[in-house]
């Protein structure tokens, strides 16, 4: 599974996977300290993310309360969400 973090010209960030999720995401966490983002998923699990997040994404992702994601197999668009996204900055 390769998962990309995306940001657009109005400054939206979304993640982008080449490979279906095992269930729905519900929500995603970013540590601030650690530069982690998690994802949540309807059944209850949770998978970290080995996805750099740049100076440039951590400035942009501290201020938004949601995320896109999306899944892109051979070039089709297969799964999209629109999840909130918590914060962890202590």
């Amino acid at each position: 599974m390769n998962i990309d973090l995306l940001i657009n010209d109005d400054e939206e960030a979304g993640l982008v996977s080449d490979t279906p999720f095992e269930a729905a995401v519900s929500g995603v966490i970013f540590d601030h300290n650690e530069n982690i983002i998690s994802l949540e998923f309807a059944n209850m699990e949770s998978k970290t993310l080995n996805v750099p997040v740049d100076l440039e994404f951590q400035e942009l992702l501290q201020d938004l309360d949601r995320l896109y994601i999306g899944v892109l197999e051979d070039r089709i668009v297969t799964e999209t969400y629109i999840v909130p996204i918590a914060h962890v900055k202590a």
